[in-house]
């Protein structure tokens, strides 16, 4: 059975090393280099490999960070090229929270009528998981 588009697997923290960061690091320096206005990093330092590292973990790998390098090269908001004097850098996308939204689409470009033009599926677990919240965080009314 396939898994969906949007489910990555989780990595434990030894089974990603040193060799990983360095290709994470590598891609990214080619997506900057397609793009003359996203700035090409220079070094890997002991902070990015750690950061590096822990989104690796969180996407399942090298599949999973290309597949959020893909995201990033489809947003016009991300690559420099919405007339906006704003750009992604290596550090920007490897904090946790801005990986996240790009993660869940949040900058992909949309259309026309406002709409993300590339919807997220929903899967059983991401609505099992907003259920838990809502009705977690309700108190029934007497």
């Amino acid at each position: 059975m396939s898994k969906p588009e949007d489910s990555y697997t989780t990595l434990q923290k030894d089974d990603v090393d040193l060799s990983d960061c360095m290709d994470a690091f590598d891609a990214f320096i080619a997506v900057a280099e397609k793009y003359d206005t996203i700035p090409t990093p220079r070094d890997l330092t002991v902070a990015r490999q750690k950061l590096l590292r822990q989104r690796l973990e969180d996407v399942g790998g090298m599949d999973g960070w290309r597949a959020v390098l893909a995201q990033v090269q489809q947003s016009s908001w991300l690559t420099g090229q919405s007339g906006k004097p704003w750009v992604i850098s290596i550090d920007w996308l490897c904090k946790q929270s801005n990986f996240i939204k790009v993660r869940e689409g949040n900058y992909n470009d949309r259309d026309n009528a406002g709409t993300n033009r590339t919807k997220r599926k929903r899967t059983s677990q991401n609505c099992k998981r907003y259920e838990h919240k809502l009705t977690s965080s309700c108190t029934p009314l007497m």
